[in-house]
């Protein structure tokens, strides 16, 4: 299965946002790439970055290595877990918001730095 088709079988409620944060990501960096992982979709550059999992009346977006990301806005959820830390996009205009494209930006940015420290 590939993410096209993982998305076509999401709860129509989310397939939208669905499909945004799948645009967002592809226009981040032309180098990510998509694939599905643990019955999820996952993007990856230079290791994981996010993953995509559908809720009931939004999507949320898992950053791999999040706890190592700046959120001065404070949008992230599940502070509680060692790495990951969740974005919760509620509407397809969320999935294009400023901190939305500032987080994908960092979570690149901290994997090609991670990648050239190795």
């Amino acid at each position: 299965m590939n993410v096209a088709d993982y998305i076509s079988d999401c709860d129509p409620r989310v397939q939208p946002i669905m499909y945004a944060l799948r645009e967002a990501i592809a226009n981040a960096h032309p180098q990510i790439q998509e694939s599905i992982k643990y019955k999820l979709p996952f993007y990856t550059y230079h290791g994981l970055l996010f993953f995509l999992n559908p809720r009931k009346d939004y999507v949320e977006m898992g950053f791999c290595n999040g706890a190592f990301l700046h959120d001065e806005r404070g949008i992230f959820k599940a502070l509680d877990r060692a790495y990951i830390r969740h974005l919760h996009v509620y509407n397809i205009e969320d999935a294009f918001k400023d901190s939305t494209r500032e987080l994908i930006q960092q979570a690149i940015l901290y994997n090609e730095v991670k990648k050239k420290k190795k």
